[in-house]
């Protein structure tokens, strides 16, 4: 990778939830050459983490721990637990993070 490309990816991205949805634009943007070193997954399943780790992703099981220091957090969960999922962020996500859901049928109100 030159260092045009390596600006390029500048972004810290965190995924809450490493399932299918996830999992999937995770392994688009490694696919694209997104340097694994800015991507972050939180999951309490350890299987589920488990591969992330291998191609060098960072990985916990609590999502705040991850939240610090990102540009993006990427809510990647099943609609029935984002309450507590968003719950659980309390405190930890900051005004000038960029906060994205992909779960269907939740709304911003």
């Amino acid at each position: 990778m030159n260092d045009t490309s390596a600006r390029q990816w500048s972004s810290t991205l965190t995924f809450i939830g490493g399932g299918n949805m996830g999992g999937s634009l995770i392994q688009g943007l490694l696919k694209q050459d997104y340097p694994s070193s800015h991507l972050r997954v939180a999951d309490p399943n350890q299987a589920v983490l488990s591969p992330y780790r291998y191609q060098g992703v960072q990985c916990d099981s609590d999502p705040a721990t991850l939240c610090q220091g990102s540009d993006a957090i990427i809510l990647a969960v099943k609609p029935q637990i984002m309450p507590q999922v968003l719950a659980s962020l309390e405190g930890a996500v900051t005004p000038n993070q960029l906060l994205i859901s992909v779960a269907a049928g939740i709304t911003i109100d």
